[in-house]
């Protein structure tokens, strides 16, 4: 990644909070690598908490909520929304390809 995502990207920039366009250029080049690998840090958190409590028969998406409450991605509502699909479907394409074999009804294997 290189460092036009921090300018893309208006949670990190503060146009959220009233800021302007060009106002994330105020940050230091290092200080916008930081932000950005902090929030890769903590999508790869969300992942290792989605890929734990989704063999758990308890809601995956309540824990996602609750880390959500906890470590907040700095993003817009709509990537939010896209980022939980996407990680579940992550996890959900996992369950299939480990039990295929099961669920699958012509398997040789079964």
């Amino acid at each position: 990644m290189n460092g036009q995502v921090a300018l893309e990207n208006p949670a990190l920039c503060g146009y959220d909070r009233g800021g302007k366009p060009g106002d994330c250029r105020r940050f230091p080049q290092a200080k916008r690598r930081r932000l950005i690998w902090m929030e890769l840090l903590k999508a790869v958190l969300f992942g290792i908490v989605e890929g734990v409590t989704e063999w758990l028969p308890i809601s995956s998406t309540g824990h996602l909520i609750l880390l959500n409450e906890f470590i907040t991605l700095n993003v817009s509502d709509e990537f939010r929304s896209m980022f939980d699909v996407v990680i579940q479907l992550g996890a959900i394409l996992a369950v299939i390809v480990l039990f295929f074999h099961k669920l699958n009804p012509f398997s040789p294997r079964k």
